[in-house]
């Protein structure tokens, strides 16, 4: 079986079972960037590249529960061989672009798990844990809530990438998710982060062997002002052949950062069982 490189999952659209659908792009420096669309949360897609990591752009129309396109930011890992497919780690703001004003524009997603080619033919195979931020009467209760997807190529439809196209803004040194973190746990993960005026993040993760990578997110900019006492926050990281999502938020009065890491590697179609460890997480401001 021949390898998999980044380009079929950037020239696709992809659609899961919820009729929700995706594009994505390569960025300038090998991230994704991307475009969800949402009509009760539509379809999906990825753009080009080469067999090692890469970071992508793109877009989300949705069918689920939301009505609106939203951005999608992430990365690939390496490719490990030819007989595996390769981890994807993806991060969505549930912030509808033109703006909608509802609860769920405070939350994220993280995605995490593998494009692999079955028999079925190219497949995006994912572990979605959607960060919902805000208490409410209505809707779903504030917490992480852990769906699997499955995304196959779509033969119809279309989604604009270009509304991913998104400039980057001046830096806002006034976001309380800037700085230095460390997680609790043994082993020594540390992450650095920068976040813009619109809500980007760019930034390192320090893993416990010492290897630095560059991360990129999403998070609810608005929490802040709107005085909320989370902040969501989606982060991905691609590491040699393995790819990470870090999803969850910052609890503003402990200052302290509860995340659930998805920690994604390419296998075999038969062993895709093995695609996706989780384990949740906790960092502290150095």
């Amino acid at each position: 079986m021949a390898s998999i490189d980044a380009a079929p999952i950037t020239e696709a659209l992809w659609r899961n079972e919820y009729d929700s659908l995706m594009r994505l792009c390569a960025e300038t420096d090998g991230n994704l960037q991307g475009i969800y669309r949402s009509v009760h949360r539509e379809r999906a897609g990825l753009l080009a590249g080469d067999p090692s990591a890469s970071h992508l752009r793109g877009v989300y129309r949705s069918h689920t529960g939301a009505s609106g396109e939203y951005r999608v930011r992430g990365c690939i890992a390496a490719a490990a061989d030819e007989a595996k497919g390769r981890g994807i780690a993806l991060s969505i703001s549930w912030r509808a672009l033109g703006s909608h004003d509802d609860d769920g524009r405070h939350w994220v997603s993280g995605m995490g798990g593998q494009i692999l080619q079955t028999p079925q033919g190219l497949r995006l195979l994912v572990l979605h844990n959607l960060v919902v931020s805000t208490e409410g009467d209505r809707g779903p209760a504030a917490g992480f809530h852990v769906d699997k997807l499955h995304f196959e190529v779509a033969t119809e439809g279309a989604l604009d990438i270009a509304a991913a196209a998104v400039d980057r803004a001046a830096a806002d040194a006034s976001n309380p998710l800037n700085g230095a973190w460390a997680c609790t746990a043994p082993g020594g993960l540390r992450l650095q982060l920068s976040i813009d005026a619109q809500g980007d993040i760019d930034g390192t993760f320090s893993a416990h062997d010492g290897a630095t990578d560059h991360l990129v997110g999403l998070t609810d900019n608005e929490a802040p002002a709107a005085g909320l006492p989370r902040q969501a926050v989606t982060l991905g990281i691609a590491t040699g052949t393995r790819a990470i999502s870090l999803s969850g938020w910052l609890d503003r009065e402990r200052d302290e950062l509860v995340l659930l890491e998805l920690n994604s590697a390419g296998t075999t179609y038969a062993e895709r069982w093995l695609q996706t460890r989780a384990e949740g997480l906790r960092f502290n401001r150095v």
